[in-house]
């Protein structure tokens, strides 16, 4: 069965960016690591939504949600932050 990703389940074996994403999760404050694990576990088990939905659909659904709302409130204060403070450059086409 494909993954939320489209990648083939591959057992107990964590890649690399899912390592990298749980070791930065770790560093959260409890309260941020409960919504997140939340949101984890919620989309773990309702894999099979993500079969014969359009992924549009799937994603406004996600997004909608209060928790989702509150970690792209956190990661858009984060990147105003990061402006601010010009840590930050403008993207161009060509950066792409």
């Amino acid at each position: 069965m494909a993954g939320i990703l489209g990648g083939e389940q591959r057992g107990a074996v964590m890649n690399k960016l899912l390592k990298k994403a749980f070791e930065k999760a770790a560093e959260l404050p409890d309260e941020k690591q409960e919504t997140l694990a939340a949101i984890i576990l919620e989309e773990m088990d309702s894999d099979e939504k993500w079969d014969g939905i359009d992924g549009d659909a799937r994603w406004e659904e996600l997004f909608a949600r209060p928790e989702s709302q509150i970690l792209l409130e956190r990661m858009a204060d984060k990147a105003l932050k990061e402006i601010q403070e010009g840590k930050s450059k403008p993207l161009s086409p060509s950066d792409s």
